[in-house]
Formats: structure tokens, C-alpha cells, sequence
């Protein structure tokens, strides 16, 4: 198979740093807005794209 090579922006990579640990949604969207200047409505948009993409290409794992 093809292997697809992942090209992460900085808040793409901000989040698969930290998903390094078990955090929650909210959690994920408190660190991002602790850590970028930007509207909380368009970060929390931006963070369920980005776990939506890590999720389909399995780079991540919800907890059962």
C-alpha cells in the first residue's frame, strides 16, 4: 500500500504532541487557547478537524 506522508501545522503538531498523554477534549482546547492567540470558537473548530484527521488515519485512539 501507499504510505501517506503527513504534513501537521503548528496547531496540528501542538495537539499530537500533547496527545502523547490521555487529555479530553476540553482539556486539548483549554492548553490550545492557553497557547495560541485566536478566536476560542475558530480553535475549538480547528481542534475537532484535526482529531477528526488524526482519528481516520488512526494516528489516534478515543479511550473505550
Amino acid at each position: 500500500g501507499q504510505k501517506g506522508i503527513h504534513v501537521l501545522n503548528e496547531t496540528a503538531l501542538f495537539i499530537w504532541e500533547a496527545l502523547q498523554d490521555p487529555f479530553t477534549f476540553e482539556e486539548l482546547l483549554y492548553m490550545l487557547n492557553e497557547t495560541f492567540d485566536g478566536d476560542p470558537a475558530r480553535m475549538k473548530l480547528d481542534l475537532h478537524e484535526i482529531l477528526d484527521l488524526f482519528l481516520v488515519y488512526g494516528l489516534v485512539r478515543t479511550k473505550a
